[in-house]
């Protein structure tokens, strides 16, 4: 695999990135999606407030869940708590301002089988799962790393880690699956993130500015190496 595809990945990843920045920068945070999260996709568990399964459990295939390294995945946690600190207004439990995303659930989406937001949840089966092994074999790609490059908040109140892939094999996985599969091709990511939490209430269009630059200031001290040497899929771990 040469060099060129994963720089153009890597601009066109980057570049999503600064579009998803600058689209809060313009319309800041849409009150319909975080009504319909709080609504519709969250849940309470031992005064916590999370985000229900079917918004962040992957149907078809991931890297993570969990992450390879415990300490990578607490650091994230503890990030997404800081931020639910932040936009908490108040100690009433029954107005959640931010849900989580269950930390043993961190992942990196590679492709799905259904998605939440464009139909209804089916999730990989094992049949599906063993002719997927077969083509990841094949490929003998063996490791998948990434690093951390901040956090980023939507227009929707997503919360995202960022991340850069070190090499081309995670778009060139994807791009595979998804051409060999075409259940895999729902939604088809465009990034390569790990999502760890939801906002649930507005924040002000005065204090979004400051809520961004502190955002930025938090993701300068989530640096991390995630190594990955196999994907996660409803039915089954399959080894890179």
């Amino acid at each position: 695999m040469s060099t060129e595809p994963v720089d153009r990945q890597l601009a066109l990843c980057r570049k999503e990135f600064i579009r998803l920045s600058r689209e809060v920068s313009r319309k800041g945070i849409s009150s319909a999606a975080l009504e319909t999260c709080r609504t519709t996709l969250v849940e309470q568990r031992e005064k916590q407030w999370y985000i229900k399964s079917l918004a962040y459990q992957p149907t078809g295939l991931a890297l993570g869940c969990p992450l390879p390294n415990i300490r990578d995945q607490k650091l994230f946690f503890h990030a997404a708590r800081l931020i639910g600190k932040w936009v908490q207004g108040g100690d009433d439990p029954a107005c959640p301002a931010f849900a989580h995303v269950p930390p043993e659930s961190f992942h990196i989406t590679i492709v799905n089988r259904s998605h939440y937001q464009f139909n209804e949840i089916v999730s990989l089966t094992v049949d599906e799962r063993n002719a997927i092994q077969a083509v990841v074999a094949r490929l003998n790609i063996k490791r998948i790393s990434v690093v951390t490059s901040g956090i980023l908040l939507t227009h929707t109140g997503r919360i995202f880690i960022k991340c850069l892939p070190l090499d081309d094999n995670i778009f060139h996985l994807r791009a595979l699956l998804a051409e060999s599969f075409p259940l895999l091709r729902t939604n088809i990511p465009r990034l390569v993130h790990i999502k760890i939490g939801h906002l649930l209430t507005p924040i002000e269009d005065r204090d979004l500015p400051g809520f961004v630059s502190w955002l930025e200031r938090l993701g300068n001290h989530i640096i991390a190496r995630l190594d990955f040497t196999d994907l996660f899929t409803p039915a089954g771990r399959i080894e890179l």
